[in-house]
């Protein structure tokens, strides 16, 4: 395949809260509990590097542009050939934490170029009180932006979360990824989610059930580096 026949890649955001974010310890999610030792990796179509690379609404959106100006074979931002931006957090915290940089930083892309698809990816663990008023936040601003929340819901059930991601008990975890797909389609905020292959099955219907638009199949891949 010569160069100008391949696909074009997607532009990965990694958001930072500093400079010095990677020798700082982030504290891990898995399950809800006020302690845990463990955090579930983003499920993803693509190996992800962890190393953060935008802290500010003016990185986001000079990292975007130079994606798209570097993907010469193909017009990036105007069409369906265009495999989008998937912004992620070393902290999993997009919605809380990241809002107005996220905000921000889609606003100034779309206004250089109209129709650049976003998947904003999370576990979407956290309790309602964490991610209610970001998700009304991003809702409000969503209109045309073309943004899209992809979740990894793993399994259909906590025994199958649990597994898939790696965790002692999935229950607590589970009730909240679950509720934050309830929440985000009551704002109708679009939603995707991914799912393991060996649970694909009914893992989908589920998905559907709770407003997912699609649902992909992902193999674990690590995406969330973890700090000692």
């Amino acid at each position: 395949m010569s160069p100008d026949q391949r696909p074009p890649k997607p532009c990965l955001l990694w958001l930072g809260t500093s400079a010095n974010e990677q020798d700082s310890p982030v504290p891990s999610r898995n399950d809800g509990t006020s302690s845990p030792t463990q955090r579930p990796p983003l499920l993803l179509p693509f190996p992800a590097s962890a190393q953060p690379n935008v802290y500010t609404a003016d990185d986001f959106y000079q990292t975007v542009q130079a994606h798209y100006e570097s993907e010469a074979h193909f017009v990036g931002g105007m069409g369906e050939s265009d495999p989008g931006v998937y912004v992620l957090s070393t902290d999993d915290d997009l919605l809380r934490q990241h809002g107005p940089l996220l905000r921000d930083g889609m606003a100034r892309v779309h206004a250089a170029r109209h129709g650049v698809p976003f998947y904003l990816c999370t576990t979407g663990l956290g309790n309602d009180t964490d991610w209610s008023v970001p998700l009304e936040a991003l809702a409000h601003s969503n209109n045309n932006h073309n943004t899209t929340i992809q979740v990894s819901l793993y399994g259909s059930n906590p025994a199958e979360y649990a597994r898939a991601a790696g965790i002692a008990d999935g229950r607590r975890a589970f009730a909240q990824v679950c509720a934050f797909l309830v929440a985000c389609q009551e704002l109708r905020i679009p939603t995707e989610v991914a799912v393991v292959p060996e649970y694909a099955k009914s893992a989908r219907e589920l998905a559907l059930t709770l407003g997912a638009q699609q649902v992909h199949v992902y193999e674990p891949v690590p995406s969330i580096p973890e700090h000692s």
